[in-house]
Protein backbone atom coordinates (compact mmCIF):
# COMPACT_ATOMS: atom_id res chain seq x y z
CA UNK A 1 0.00 0.00 0.00
CA UNK A 2 0.91 3.51 -0.98
CA UNK A 3 1.25 6.17 2.22
CA UNK A 4 1.54 10.01 1.50
CA UNK A 5 4.77 10.87 1.37
CA UNK A 6 5.76 8.34 -0.58
CA UNK A 7 7.62 9.41 -4.01
CA UNK A 8 7.24 6.64 -7.04
CA UNK A 9 8.15 6.81 -10.69
CA UNK A 10 5.08 6.65 -13.40
CA UNK A 11 6.89 5.24 -16.70
CA UNK A 12 4.34 4.62 -19.47
CA UNK A 13 5.86 3.65 -22.38
CA UNK A 14 5.49 3.76 -26.29
CA UNK A 15 7.08 1.19 -28.95
CA UNK A 16 6.91 0.48 -32.18
CA UNK A 17 8.88 -2.26 -33.94
CA UNK A 18 9.77 -0.63 -36.64
CA UNK A 19 10.98 2.63 -34.68
CA UNK A 20 12.02 1.32 -31.09
CA UNK A 21 10.58 2.79 -28.07
CA UNK A 22 10.51 5.81 -25.67
CA UNK A 23 9.13 6.04 -21.83
CA UNK A 24 8.10 8.99 -20.19
CA UNK A 25 8.92 8.82 -16.54
CA UNK A 26 6.84 11.04 -13.96
CA UNK A 27 8.27 11.68 -10.42
CA UNK A 28 4.97 11.82 -8.26
CA UNK A 29 4.80 12.35 -4.70
CA UNK A 30 1.48 10.41 -2.98
CA UNK A 31 -1.35 13.18 -1.36
CA UNK A 32 -3.98 12.64 0.77
CA UNK A 33 -5.93 13.58 -2.53
CA UNK A 34 -3.91 11.59 -4.99
CA UNK A 35 -0.35 12.72 -6.17
CA UNK A 36 1.36 15.81 -7.17
CA UNK A 37 3.62 15.30 -10.01
CA UNK A 38 7.27 16.77 -9.52
CA UNK A 39 8.51 16.11 -12.54
CA UNK A 40 8.28 19.34 -14.41
CA UNK A 41 10.09 18.63 -17.94
CA UNK A 42 7.48 19.22 -21.23
CA UNK A 43 6.42 16.10 -22.67
CA UNK A 44 6.44 16.77 -26.23
CA UNK A 45 7.54 13.64 -28.76
CA UNK A 46 7.85 14.82 -32.52
CA UNK A 47 8.52 12.23 -35.21
CA UNK A 48 10.21 14.22 -38.51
Amino acid sequence: MLEVGDVITVEPGLYDPNFGGIRIEDLVVVTETGCRNLTTLPKTFRLD
